[in-house]
């Protein structure tokens, strides 16, 4: 592990993270899709091109055919379904488009017993490429397909008002992306399973907050730069959402600079005060605690042990006046022993 003893390489080590945090913006309009109206009419004049000379001339057109639990209407090949044609399932569920050897394949649209329905291209009987589909919930998605899929660039959105438009593979927010909630909050940056991971930024509009840095598993997880409500500003290392590492924390008029663990300033810091009063040494649970550095009431400077924020045990205090050394011994802050 890096380790850094001076105030010094602690700001040299922030200033360096924060000049290599990249974060790549995408333009929306990558992400607009062709609308496809008139389906039913564009699929039906354009099927016949897609067709070898072959294979019409040994087609047999709008026929019909009985199947188990269903009923076909439209081309044969082979007694296959082969072109344009409809299926009308004995459940309710329904499908118009085009077959290749008993598989949707081309451009079709169907519709579920659940209430679903999907518009767009199949491949081998599944989604695959550009289509759209509609859950009966009000959920639709709009994009790229592989193998029934999502996959590629694709828009989801829900009644709610929540979106997502970015990267998708196997049908898991994948890349970048980015994803707005109907209360406000927004995460644009990159994804890994559906989880934030990589670089982003997130606004947490009711808290009028923001994060901008790096994700691990949809944490705070890297560097990362976060802005408080109340004007505090951090930057530096976190680990499962917490500041952890070498940081900086300019809160209400005071300025930390060093180490911190599980959220709090904990091992070697820097501290310079509001009132103008500095202390440098160890910390624990966001209190001076352990070897230090600072100033005593009488103006003094103590240098020794610390406990809970005040100057506890054996130290030495320098006179600013006449630079006289003293060695004391002091509890809860007051001189019990002098040497």
């Amino acid at each position: 592990m890096l380790e850094l003893t001076t105030e010094s390489e602690i700001r040299k080590f922030i200033r360096e993270k924060e000049q290599s945090l990249v974060f790549n913006k995408h333009d929306i309009s990558e992400f607009i899709f062709p609308t496809q109206s008139n389906f039913e009419q564009s699929v039906e004049s354009s099927y016949l091109e897609k067709l070898s000379e072959n294979e019409k001339s040994s087609m047999v057109f709008k026929t019909k055919k009985k199947f188990a639990d269903s009923n076909y209407e439209g081309d044969l090949l082979e007694g296959k379904r082969h072109g344009l044609g409809r299926m009308f399932y004995d459940s309710g569920r329904y499908y118009f488009g085009e077959w290749r050897f008993d598989l949707r394949e081309g451009r079709g649209m169907e519709h579920y017993t659940n209430g679903n329905n999907y518009k767009g291209s199949f491949v081998a009987g599944n989604a695959d490429g550009l289509g759209i589909f509609r859950w009966a919930n009000g959920e639709v998605y709009e994009g790229e397909w592989k193998q029934g899929l999502k996959c590629g660039k694709g828009i989801w959105k829900n009644l709610d008002g929540d979106y997502y438009y970015g990267f998708w593979k196997e049908s898991k927010a994948q890349g970048w992306g980015k994803h707005v909630w109907n209360n406000g909050d927004s995460y644009e940056g990159y994804w890994a399973d559906y989880k934030k991971c990589g670089v982003g930024i997130e606004k947490f509009a009711g808290l009028g907050e923001q994060y901008k840095g790096e994700y691990k598993d949809a944490k705070f997880c890297g560097f990362g730069i976060y802005k408080y409500r109340d004007g505090s500003l951090y930057r530096g290392m976190w680990v499962d959402g917490k500041h952890h590492g070498y940081g900086i924390l300019e809160d209400k008029g005071s300025e930390y600079v060093g180490e911190f663990s599980d959220g709090k300033k904990s091992g070697r810091g820097f501290l310079k005060e509001k009132n103008g009063d500095y202390y440098s040494g160890e910390f624990k649970d966001d209190k001076k605690h352990g070897f230090g550095e600072g100033k005593l009431p009488n103006g003094q400077i103590y240098q020794g042990n610390w406990s809970e924020n005040v100057p506890n045990g054996w130290g030495v205090s320098e006179n600013p006046i006449d630079s006289s050394i003293t060695i004391l011994k002091l509890t809860n802050n007051e001189v019990i022993q002098t040497l």
